[in-house]
């Protein structure tokens, strides 16, 4: 009887160590969907700050505009409302419209305005933002530009380099942007804007501020890899090659180290530029600008610790049969502003992809200094302004140009922006200036002396 008992017990026993296990086992894929989830959802979110636009334009009327660098808030809404809309509008909802009829929109309507860099296809943004493809970004060709949204109507606008489309549409998240920009229209808190169409007559709607006022005061740049630790670097290295630093080799130089496993090598400069590479191929891979450049952005808001502060400045076609691919190019932004280099690498990272694999990524691993970073409204000075500027070099910016208002209507865009330059000291340093877009070349101009500081 004991023995029958003591048999019993133990049977139940295993049954319920079973139970136990099956119960850990069932438990660890919800957690482990539940941190993927999660995972996903930051990476998505880094994403559409790295592809999202740079700059917002806020209409409240035909007189009163502003532009806004810190745009996060409102990107989140809007793309929010758009992934809806491209879902549901039909190829009749869509339609090309005449520069006149689109100059008549900007006037009437009270706007949202989004600037993008003009380096991707309208499709391809749109696939990369995981938005359905539908009829949207197949009738709308070439390279997004903006996107013009009535806050009073069911209309957007969007612009690229192969024409301008009407979208009748409604954006679900229209009315919460509307709350958003009525707040900062009662606030007062502004800086006024007016277009140069409105004045000096030109067929122009770029925005140039009413009264020039800027804190011009120089930037300091922080090289984080001269002043790194030891500790740190390893850290690095862990991150990038994937392996425990026991496993690493780690060469040691004066400006220099790095750290090789395998087919992987990173490389530290005491200049601020890492430099990240991998031999290693893998077969069959994909040819697809969309699935390389998801793969660059994954990697750079993985490894770098920088998005907010990034965008893409240029993408090139690496023209080889055999291992086709793409190289991706990072620009620095400061006070939400696009900063420009002198040097003989005028990027802040460059990504060289072949389908999903990173082959190549050279980063400066450098930051303006934070304390440095904000902006004080009292200590803002007036300085020159854009058009002023352009004037001045007026035989430089649009030789032959019979009139200042002549060279205003060939103006594509106008930016406060930054100059990454070395000071006497040798402290690398951002300096204000007013950046000028004319025909395919940019301008950067001194925003004290109107001097011409560079031009490519």
């Amino acid at each position: 009887m004991k023995e029958s008992i003591k048999t019993f017990l133990l049977w139940a026993l295993s049954i319920l160590l079973i139970f136990m296990v099956a119960e850990i086992w069932i438990q660890i894929p919800s957690m482990t969907k539940e941190s993927q989830k999660q995972e996903n959802f930051e990476k998505n979110r880094l994403k559409l700050e790295l592809l999202g636009p740079k700059e917002l334009v806020l209409s409240f009327s035909d007189t009163e505009q502003t532009l806004v660098y810190k745009i996060q808030p409102y990107w989140t809404i809007m793309q929010m409302g758009l992934k809806d809309l491209y879902e549901n509008v039909e190829a009749k909802d869509i339609a090309p419209i005449r520069h006149k009829d689109y100059q008549k929109f900007l006037q009437e309507n009270q706007l949202l305005s989004l600037n993008f860099p003009g380096i991707l296809d309208h499709e391809t943004w749109a696939q990369l933002l995981q938005f359905d493809l539908t009829t949207l970004p197949k009738k709308i060709p070439g390279k997004l530009l903006s996107m013009d949204l009535s806050l009073d109507k069911d209309l957007l606008v969007v612009r690229t380099d192969q024409g301008t489309f009407l979208v009748r549409g409604h954006l679900k998240t229209q009315d919460l942007l509307k709350d958003r920009v009525s707040m900062v229209y009662d606030s007062r808190r502004y800086r006024n804007y007016t277009s140069l169409w409105k004045k000096y007559g030109v067929d122009n709607m770029v925005y140039i501020p009413r009264i020039n006022t800027q804190p011009p005061e120089n930037i300091p740049l922080e090289n984080k890899l001269q002043t790194m630790s030891a500790q740190v670097q390893n850290n690095l290295a862990r991150r990038y090659l994937r392996q425990n630093i026991d496993y690493i080799r780690e060469i040691s130089e004066d400006q220099a180290v790095t750290y090789v496993y395998d087919q992987k090598v990173l490389r530290l400069n005491k200049n601020g530029w890492l430099t990240y590479k991998d031999g290693q191929k893998s077969p069959d891979q994909e040819d697809s600008l969309v699935q390389s450049l998801d793969a660059a952005l994954d990697f750079v808001t993985s490894h770098t610790g920088i998005t907010e502060s990034l965008y893409i400045s240029d993408i090139e076609r690496i023209q080889d049969k055999k291992n086709p691919g793409y190289i991706f190019y990072f620009n620095m932004l400061a006070n939400h502003k696009r900063v420009y280099r002198m040097d003989q690498a005028p990027y802040l990272a460059r990504l060289e992809v072949q389908g999903q694999d990173i082959r190549q990524m050279d980063f400066l691993y450098q930051k303006p200094m934070e304390t440095e970073m904000v902006q004080n409204v009292e200590i803002a000075k007036e300085v020159l302004g854009p058009e002023e500027i352009i004037d001045q070099n007026r035989s430089r910016l649009d030789p032959g140009s019979k009139s200042l208002e002549e060279t205003l209507g060939k103006v594509k865009w106008i930016d406060s922006s930054y100059l990454e330059l070395e000071n006497p000291e040798g402290q690398r340093i951002l300096k204000a200036v007013w950046a000028v877009k004319i025909k395919d070349q940019v301008f950067l101009m001194d925003m004290e002396t109107g001097s011409l500081m560079m031009e490519g």
